[in-house]
This record gives structure tokens, C-alpha cells and sequence, in this order.
């Protein structure tokens, strides 16, 4: 199925009209907040708080490298949108992500759940690759899926040592956005040419060391394990919940824009999807 314009608004419409009846969907304030307590950041102004007893870290739509506002908001719907596709599958991302919505400084942010372990970057020589890469095989064909260019850098791997299982942490790399902000523009494309660049181990800068080294089989099978319509589904149900907090948090103006780029994103998501199945299929039969 293509996704015309007016697909795209009956879809809308019949997941907001059944947003009050999915239990998890969830909203957050700051008032929700406590122990609010900011640390340095990269592109991201990044702080440390807690929502109940759980402690959570929260990136807000104030990077400095963006000139268009818009775009502020967008990058943080986009990864948010990135984390719930990835929840589908067995990647080891946080189960506990959540959009915040901010009124008083009328931005929106990304709380995410604290995942226990290091960075594998600081781990490389007391902790190899060797040691945990396998346990990322589950979310291996994803992040192809999603374009996350920014695999390659392992300080976005959280390693419980521990259980040797890695984790997958700020997906800000993937779909339309680049990590450190910027827009990927037409490199994000509806053909998955990602099958072959992020997974050649001699690519300069690409993530091939790494996604080379997974369990192929387990990565195929994971991708297999969910269909187009349950991805599509959890893309609608983001429109929906970002939509929500960019009202709470007075950026109603944005809302077009952020519709629009999620109508990009499936639409190529769409493409991507059928390239990278016919991958996971063929591997698999020739294995």
C-alpha cells in the first residue's frame, strides 16, 4: 500500500480517536518531574530527573545548532519516533521513553529511562567488542531499517558487564536526522543502500567493524518478526503523542510541520522496509 495524503489523515484520525483506550500511552510534564539536574551536552542541553522513583535522562529541543525552530522540535519527535519502532523488536533500547512537554520555556523534550551498565566506548580495552556485540544482533537489521548512520559509535551502547547484554541509547542518528543535528536531506532515501554501506567492514566511518560481527541469523530473524502494519502503527501512534505535547507546550504552530515529516518518514519507511526483508529473506535461505 502507498500512502497517499489522504491515507495518512484517515490514519491519523483513527489513532488519535483511539489514543484515550491504549493503556501505554502516556503524557509528561515537567510538573511530573523531580530531581532535575542538568549536565553537560553535546548538540543537546542534557539533564538528569526523575519520574517517580525511576531516574531518566532528558534531552529538550534547544540545540544550538539549528537555525530553523522548527527543526528543534522535529529532531526530537524523530528520535523519540526511532525509539518506539525499535521497541518492537528485540534491540535492547529503554522501555521507558517519554516526550515532555515544557509550557513555561514552550519547548518539548525526550526523557528516556537510565539503562544500567558503561558506555562501551570507555570499555574497549577491559571490556572488547567481542565480549557484547552479539547481544545487539536483535536490532542489527533495524538499524539499517532506520538509517541509524551513527551504530558506529560505541559510546551509544550502554554494557552491563555484568551479563555481557549491550543496550542501545540516543537513536539521534537514524531517520531523517543526523546525529550531531543537521538534516540528512535526500541521503535518507527510500532504498536501503544502508544494506551494503553499514555493513562493509572496510567503509571508512561506517558502522561495518561492528554490524559485521552479529549474529546474522538472529539479526534476520528479529527484522522478520515484525510486519509493515505493526511499524506503521507505532509511527501513527508517535504522530499522535508528539502532536499532544507540542499543544501542551504552545507550539501548536509546529504541528503541521511535524505531520508532514512523519508522512516523509513512513513513506520511505515504507520502501526500506520491503528492501531490507527481501535481505533478511535471502540471507536466511541461503543460509
Amino acid at each position: 500500500m502507498r500512502l497517499t495524503t489522504g491515507t495518512l489523515k484517515s490514519l491519523i484520525l483513527e489513532v488519535l480517536s483511539e489514543e484515550r483506550d491504549i493503556q501505554y500511552v502516556k503524557e509528561a510534564k515537567m510538573e511530573d518531574l523531580s530531581d532535575v539536574c542538568y549536565i553537560g551536552g553535546s548538540t543537546h542541553q542534557l539533564a538528569t530527573c526523575k519520574i517517580g522513583e525511576d531516574k531518566y535522562y532528558l534531552k529538550f529541543s534547544d540545540s544550538y545548532a539549528f537555525s530553523n525552530p522548527t527543526d528543534k522540535s522535529m529532531q526530537i519527535g524523530v528520535e523519540y519516533l526511532a525509539y518506539k519502532i525499535y521497541q518492537l523488536y528485540p534491540a535492547n533500547v529503554p522501555q521507558g521513553v517519554e516526550v515532555v512537554s515544557d509550557p513555561q520555556q514552550k519547548r518539548i523534550g525526550l526523557a528516556t529511562a537510565e539503562m544500567k551498565g558503561q558506555p562501551a566506548g570507555d570499555l574497549r580495552h577491559s571490556f572488547p567488542a567481542k565480549d557484547w556485540v552479539s547481544s545487539i544482533s536483535g536490532g542489527a537489521m533495524v538499524d539499517i531499517f532506520l538509517a541509524n548512520w551513527d551504530v558506529k559509535n560505541t559510546n551509544n551502547f550502554v554494557v552491563d558487564t555484568e551479563t555481557a547484554i549491550a543496550s542501545r541509547v540516543d537513536p539521534g542518528g537514524s531517520l531523517t536526522f543526523r546525529a550531531q543535528g543537521g538534516r540528512k536531506g535526500d541521503r535518507f532515501s527510500g532504498q536501503a543502500g544502508e544494506i551494503k554501506t553499514m555493513m562493509d567492514p572496510n567503509m571508512r566511518g561506517g558502522a561495518g567493524w561492528l554490524l559485521s560481527q552479529v549474529d546474522m541469523k538472529k539479526a534476520c530473524e528479529a527484522f522478520l518478526s515484525v510486519s509493515w502494519p505493526e511499524i506503521q502503527q507505532a509511527i501513527m501512534l508517535s504522530l499522535g503523542e508528539v502532536s499532544r505535547e507540542l499543544k501542551n507546550a504552545g507550539l501548536s504552530d509546529q504541528m503541521i510541520a511535524w505531520q508532514d515529516e512523519v508522512k516523509q518518514i513512513m513513506t520511505k519507511l515504507e520502501t526500506r522496509h520491503a528492501d531490507v526483508k527481501d535481505h533478511c529473506e535471502h540471507t536466511l535461505s541461503e543460509m
